[in-house]
């Protein structure tokens, strides 16, 4: 979100190619055109809601668009990785391409997002592909949408809050068929959100990967640690999630 961190970034999505051969993902950069326009027109009190739908709906229908290339193997990531496989493997020179300011940021992947098509699932997750990242898993099921997000810096919580943000807004340019709220569990810190008007909100947290019992941010101290916050946002006035640390 523009509004929340101040500026875009790289991301990525898999897409499966499993139509080839031994076929596996082809990247999908979300960031386009489209998407950067719908979210400056999201953020701008002068645009009407009309107006930002119109942006989402450009937005939304270039992303299909792209996943559908990727899936048919039309994206350039996969193509490109191969012809510098073949450079290498004959003892040529890395092409100029691949050490270039452009390369590298479209490869500085701070949004790593994947989702998982196995409803059966409560949550899928992994870590970040970068530092300063943030690795997104989600599931889409029936009446809700799971999302385990991780970090290796103490920004998660900001990051969700931000998503929190989000589904707030977003409301007033979408009607769903059904109104969402929550119930939080345990205590809300979210404090400075007011509760009846809360998508997602957050619990008392623990371990999610097994390795770490549960501390406060503030005794964190200046040590690296992976951060993570599963999160479920359902369609039936309820939703949890855990924070990790």
């Amino acid at each position: 979100r523009v509004h929340g961190y101040g500026k875009f970034v790289s991301q990525y999505e898999p897409a499966q190619t499993k139509t080839f051969h031994h076929g596996r993902t082809e990247a999908i950069r979300a960031l386009t055109p489209e998407a950067m326009q719908f979210c400056k027109t999201f953020v701008d009190k002068t645009k009407s809601n009309q107006e930002k739908l119109e942006a989402l709906t450009k937005a939304t229908k270039r992303h299909t668009e792209a996943t559908r290339e990727a899936s048919a193997g039309q994206g350039p990531e996969r193509h490109l990785f191969a012809l510098r496989n073949m450079a290498s493997s004959n003892k040529l020179p890395d092409p100029v391409l691949f050490s270039s300011m452009g390369w590298r940021s479209i490869n500085n992947t701070v949004l790593s997002t994947s989702n998982c098509g196995n409803p059966s699932l409560a949550y899928f997750g992994f870590g970040p592909v970068v530092q300063n990242g943030f690795g997104i898993g989600y599931i889409i099921k029936d009446d809700s949408i799971a999302f385990a997000i991780t970090s290796h810096h103490s920004q998660t919580q900001r990051y969700i809050n931000e998503l929190n943000k989000f589904f707030l807004d977003i409301r007033t340019i979408l009607t769903p068929d059904e109104e969402v709220t929550v119930m939080t569990r345990q205590r809300n810190i979210l404090a400075a959100t007011r509760k009846n008007s809360m998508l997602v909100s957050n619990t008392e947290g623990y371990d999610l990967w097994g390795e770490l019992e549960f501390k406060e941010p503030q005794q964190l101290g200046s040590r690296k640690r992976s951060v993570g916050l599963a999160i479920k946002v359902v369609s039936e006035k309820k939703a949890s999630f855990k924070l990790t640390d």
